[in-house]
């Protein structure tokens, strides 16, 4: 039989091996907790320079900036959580296993946030849209901001910011406005059919060609688009400059009608034809039933 001495120091062992043990692990799960809290600052720090320093560079177009900079942000994060699971024991070599596994099942999950990432690549590197463009694409309409890495932020023409999945942007049809310096313009104008067609197009070709922010080339043009028994339609076609676009619309637009009105050349008035039966007279309303009261 083993004497209680003996119980005693193998209690003791256990107890100082258990205490050892515990302060071994409070201690590892301690640095890992700072080196995951001070990867955090250092990958906020490090945004904040590298965004300070694109800012100075002119050799960095804008619309690769934000992608950077999420692509640092999350690459120093994944390093900090690899090393605070080194700190806990945690082998490298089932670190990478296990990232493995986890982005398998992250991108099973979230097959449409790798696809937004895939589509902001894409767009970034093929560039069917930069910062400060004017697009369209579907119901979507307004100046891009920022393409980020799962998003890109469109300014609509109210003034209200909306995100935009970057796979919506990649797959659908996007109209730029803003790349070409050159933009036409066309304004359809109706006059009545008797006006002289002739007259009515020397005037307003000479309108457009002396408007100083027609351009001479593409030569401006104005032509007959259709005639009917009601009206003829004809049609201005200049080219201005892009960022003079509207400007040169609303101008266009408010001249015409008084151009042509104090030329004499009447514009195009709908008019409507009421047709009544020809018994209409002879028929006589039925006569309703005065009320009774109850």
């Amino acid at each position: 039989m083993l004497n209680t001495d003996h119980y005693l120091q193998l209690v003791e062992r256990l107890s100082d091996n258990l205490l050892t043990g515990l302060a071994s692990i409070g201690l590892n799960l301690l640095l890992a907790l700072l080196i995951v809290r001070l990867g955090w600052k250092i990958s906020r720090r490090a945004e904040r320079v590298l965004d300070a320093s694109l800012s100075r560079s002119q050799r960095i177009d804008d619309t690769l900036k934000p992608l950077l900079k999420s692509l640092l942000s999350w690459a120093l994060k994944i390093l900090t959580l690899a090393l605070a699971l080194s700190q806990i024991g945690v082998q490298m070599a089932t670190i990478a296993a296990m990232l493995g596994a986890a982005g398998l099942a992250v991108g099973l999950a979230l097959q449409g946030t790798l696809q937004n990432i895939a589509a902001g690549i894409m767009l970034v590197l093929l560039r069917p849209f930069q910062v400060d463009e004017y697009i369209e694409c579907g119901s979507i309409q307004g100046t891009v901001h920022e393409i980020g890495l799962f998003n890109t932020l469109v300014e609509r023409f109210d003034g209200i910011y909306q995100y935009v999945p970057n796979s919506q942007l990649w797959s659908g049809s996007v109209l730029n406005y803003s790349r070409n310096s050159q933009r036409r313009l066309d304004v359809p104008v109706k006059i009545d059919f008797r006006a002289d067609t002739d007259r009515a197009l020397a005037l307003l070709d000479r309108f457009i060609r002396q408007h100083p922010q027609t351009l001479a080339e593409p030569a401006p043009r104005v032509m007959v688009l259709d005639v009917n028994d009601a009206f003829t339609t004809l049609n201005i076609r200049a080219w201005t400059r892009n960022d003079n676009y509207w400007d040169f619309r609303w101008d266009v637009y408010s001249k015409v009608r008084a151009l042509l009105e104090d030329d004499g050349i009447p514009l195009a008035v709908p008019s409507y034809q009421v047709f009544a039966p020809e018994n209409a007279a002879a028929e006589q309303p039925v006569p309703v039933p005065p009320r009774t009261k109850v």
